[in-house]
Order: C-alpha cells, then sequence, then structure tokens
C-alpha cells in the first residue's frame, strides 16, 4: 500500500531532537567507514504513560481500515520518515481529532497504531525511527561495502587496461628497435660496399689520369716546336 511522502513540519517543536541524536550517531558511524555490529531490537508497540491517561495512549490500528483510509484520502500527512526500504507515516485524522502511526516496508504496511494526541503519536513516531535506525545500519554497511567493490572492481579494470596499453606500447618499442637495428646492418654493408667502390673507382680514375698525361706527353713530343 503506497503511503504520500510530503513532509510536513511537525506541530510541535520537540519531535525530533532525540532523533537527531540518534541520526548523528549513525552518520557519524558511516563516517568512518566501519560500522558496529547492528543490534536487532524486536518491534512492540509504545507503551502508554500514566501522564494525561488515556490521551498518550497508543494502540494497534486495524491495518486495512487504516489503508482504506489513506486511499480515501482521509489521513492528513503530517510527518514522514524514510530510511532505505523503510518508512514511517505521522497521519492526522479530522474525523476523528486522532492520530495514526504507520511503518511500512518496500510499499507495504506492516504496522500502523492509532494515538488520541499528538504527543503520544510524536512519541510512537520516535519509537518506530529508533528502531528503523538501527536496523538500517547494516543496510548501510552493505551499501557502502558494495560500493567498495564496484570502486575497487574499476580501479582494478584501470590497472588491467593501462598493463595492457604498456604492454603494448613496450612491445611497439621493441620492434622499433628492432627494425633500426636490422636497418643500421643493412646500412652499414651498403656503407662499406659503395666505399670499397670509391676506392676502386679511386684508383682507376688515378690509372686512367696517369695514362693520360703520357699520351699527352709523347703527342706533344711529335709536334714541332713551332706549332706548339
Amino acid at each position: 500500500m503506497s503511503i504520500p511522502s510530503e513532509t510536513v513540519t511537525e506541530f510541535t517543536g520537540k519531535a525530533t531532537s532525540d532523533i537527531d541524536a540518534t541520526r548523528h550517531r549513525t552518520e557519524g558511524s558511516a563516517a568512518g567507514g566501519e560500522l558496529p555490529p547492528a543490534t536487532v531490537v524486536a518491534l512492540h508497540d509504545v507503551p502508554a504513560t500514566s501522564h494525561h491517561g488515556s490521551q498518550r495512549a497508543s494502540k494497534p490500528a486495524d491495518i486495512e481500515e487504516v489503508a482504506d483510509r489513506i486511499l480515501a484520502n482521509a489521513l492528513t500527512p503530517v510527518q514522514v520518515f524514510s530510511s532505505f526500504e523503510y518508512e514511517i507515516n505521522l497521519l492526522f485524522e479530522p474525523a476523528s481529532l486522532g492520530f495514526y502511526v504507520v511503518l511500512s516496508h518496500a510499499g507495504t504496511i506492516r504496522r500502523a497504531l492509532q494515538c488520541a494526541a499528538l504527543e503520544g503519536a510524536c512519541q510512537a513516531f520516535r519509537h518506530f525511527q529508533e528502531q528503523i535506525l538501527v536496523w538500517c545500519e547494516l543496510e548501510l554497511r552493505r551499501v557502502q561495502i558494495d560500493a567498495r567493490n564496484a570502486q575497487l572492481a574499476a580501479l582494478f579494470n584501470d590497472a588491467v587496461a593501462e598493463a595492457e596499453r604498456l604492454r603494448a606500447d613496450i612491445e611497439r618499442s621493441g620492434a622499433l628497435v628492432h627494425l633500426v637495428n636490422s636497418r643500421q646492418q643493412v646500412l652499414r654493408r651498403e656503407v662499406a660496399q659503395l666505399q670499397a667502390q670509391r676506392i676502386s673507382t679511386q684508383a682507376q680514375l688515378d690509372r686512367q689520369l696517369r695514362q693520360l698525361a703520357q699520351l699527352r706527353l709523347c703527342a706533344a713530343g711529335g709536334i714541332p716546336r713551332n706549332l706548339r
């Protein structure tokens, strides 16, 4: 059964002081990364006090009747508290001037209390809220650990991907070094061949120049001096 989740200011200013302390205690534990083992407290009705007699008494209400009143918009939301799949609603019934405190889990009403006065309703609301905060400590721990595991998995995947990139870079670098070394060997052989060819060509040129010089001398000796 779905319950309206509007948050409405409380009628009195003292209904959330104890709850804020409990909430700070829970948030402080969560900020430390590790939460103390949660103690599961059995859910029970809020005992009525003797002050003002029946005006502060709370009693179990018929869940189906409360659900029907909610569907008929016969109850006015006063205060809402939710944590994970739990939700508490403090509702006012104009027809009877009474109040209902409804505890739901996953959208289904699990408990409902009827109170004659706001003070008793606020007491029941705080009682349910304190129990839910205890129950949700393990829920919060599970969410934190699950998120941390997801974070670690993402970091692991990033590390694996980076390692693969580095391996690929190293392989490419190794391939480049091998290519350069092979090319250097080829170039050394070619340079040696060209050097040998240059020396041979230079020697042939020197011989040819000497022969040419001799031929010129011979040619010059057979020409009359006056024609030179």
